[in-house]
């Protein structure tokens, strides 16, 4: 399964608490041949955490401002070090660190 982050909620000057996610559907094509999202869910760091311990694949997505409103794929998302914390950085930071994703509106 792969899934696609595309917003996050932090505690107040914390790590991220809440992630808004999708599983995307390699299988189903949209008539335009574009790859399938489901429905956007909000999912907690732990989910996303345990995702990737479980072998999935997890990546960051933004919304294109086009007559579509496709979606584009962007960095992988990986543990740290210590396997507490969601990153898009191979880094020995003990943090979270999507970058600058917007917050969860799903």
């Amino acid at each position: 399964m792969e899934y696609w982050i595309v917003g996050v909620d932090h505690a107040p000057n914390g790590p991220i608490v809440q992630v808004c996610a999708a599983p995307l559907d390699r299988n189903k094509l949209t008539a335009e041949g574009h790859w399938t999202l489901g429905t956007f869910q909000r999912f907690t760091r732990w989910d996303a955490i345990n995702w990737l311990r479980s072998g999935h694949v997890v990546f960051t997505a933004t919304r294109q401002s086009n007559a579509n409103n496709t979606w584009t794929i962007g960095a992988q998302v990986i543990l740290t070090r210590d396997q507490q914390y969601i990153t898009t950085e191979a880094n020995p930071h003990p943090y979270d660190n999507l970058g600058n994703l917007p917050r969860c509106t799903c």
